[in-house]
Protein backbone atom coordinates (compact mmCIF):
# COMPACT_ATOMS: atom_id res chain seq x y z
CA UNK A 1 0.00 0.00 0.00
CA UNK A 2 1.55 3.41 -0.97
CA UNK A 3 1.28 6.13 1.67
CA UNK A 4 -0.46 9.38 0.36
CA UNK A 5 0.20 10.98 3.47
CA UNK A 6 2.56 14.58 2.56
CA UNK A 7 5.55 14.39 4.46
CA UNK A 8 7.16 17.16 6.85
CA UNK A 9 9.91 18.08 3.88
CA UNK A 10 7.16 18.09 1.45
CA UNK A 11 4.95 20.48 3.61
CA UNK A 12 8.00 22.57 4.08
CA UNK A 13 8.73 22.69 0.47
CA UNK A 14 5.29 23.84 -0.91
CA UNK A 15 4.50 26.04 2.25
CA UNK A 16 7.94 27.74 0.97
CA UNK A 17 7.09 27.72 -2.46
CA UNK A 18 3.80 28.31 -3.25
CA UNK A 19 3.60 31.45 -2.78
CA UNK A 20 6.08 32.00 -6.03
CA UNK A 21 3.71 31.78 -8.97
CA UNK A 22 1.63 34.80 -7.42
CA UNK A 23 4.97 36.85 -6.75
CA UNK A 24 6.12 36.21 -10.57
CA UNK A 25 3.36 36.82 -12.22
CA UNK A 26 3.49 39.02 -15.37
CA UNK A 27 2.35 42.44 -15.08
CA UNK A 28 2.81 45.15 -17.89
CA UNK A 29 1.49 48.58 -17.15
CA UNK A 30 -1.51 49.84 -18.36
CA UNK A 31 -2.49 46.87 -16.77
CA UNK A 32 -3.99 47.45 -13.37
CA UNK A 33 -1.40 47.27 -10.50
CA UNK A 34 -2.08 44.29 -8.69
CA UNK A 35 -3.07 44.59 -4.58
CA UNK A 36 -0.72 41.39 -3.91
CA UNK A 37 2.32 41.35 -3.63
CA UNK A 38 3.97 40.87 -7.30
CA UNK A 39 7.87 41.30 -7.96
CA UNK A 40 7.55 43.49 -11.53
CA UNK A 41 4.50 45.51 -9.96
CA UNK A 42 6.83 46.54 -7.05
CA UNK A 43 9.75 47.13 -9.27
CA UNK A 44 7.61 49.03 -12.18
CA UNK A 45 4.72 50.92 -10.44
CA UNK A 46 6.26 52.11 -7.55
CA UNK A 47 3.04 53.63 -6.05
CA UNK A 48 0.80 52.70 -2.89
CA UNK A 49 -0.92 50.04 -4.30
CA UNK A 50 1.93 47.77 -4.28
CA UNK A 51 3.82 49.33 -1.05
CA UNK A 52 1.64 48.19 1.37
CA UNK A 53 2.98 46.89 4.91
CA UNK A 54 1.10 43.44 4.22
CA UNK A 55 2.94 43.32 1.16
CA UNK A 56 6.32 44.33 2.84
CA UNK A 57 5.94 41.29 5.20
CA UNK A 58 4.94 38.74 2.71
CA UNK A 59 8.36 39.72 0.26
CA UNK A 60 10.33 39.34 3.25
CA UNK A 61 8.70 36.58 4.64
CA UNK A 62 8.95 34.89 0.70
CA UNK A 63 12.32 35.40 1.26
CA UNK A 64 13.72 34.22 4.25
CA UNK A 65 11.83 31.25 3.95
CA UNK A 66 13.09 30.48 0.38
CA UNK A 67 16.93 31.25 1.99
CA UNK A 68 16.27 29.22 4.94
CA UNK A 69 14.71 26.48 3.36
CA UNK A 70 17.84 26.14 0.63
CA UNK A 71 19.86 26.58 3.87
CA UNK A 72 18.29 24.07 5.64
CA UNK A 73 17.97 20.96 3.31
CA UNK A 74 21.47 21.48 1.41
CA UNK A 75 20.33 22.60 -1.64
CA UNK A 76 23.82 23.23 -3.76
CA UNK A 77 23.91 26.71 -4.36
CA UNK A 78 27.07 28.80 -5.76
CA UNK A 79 27.70 32.47 -5.23
CA UNK A 80 29.53 34.07 -7.95
CA UNK A 81 31.45 37.41 -6.19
Amino acid sequence: MEDDDPTIRQFREVAAFLPFPKALESFWPPAPVPGHFNRHATAHAAAATQYTPVNAVTAVMLAVSVLRDIDDMGYPVQLHA
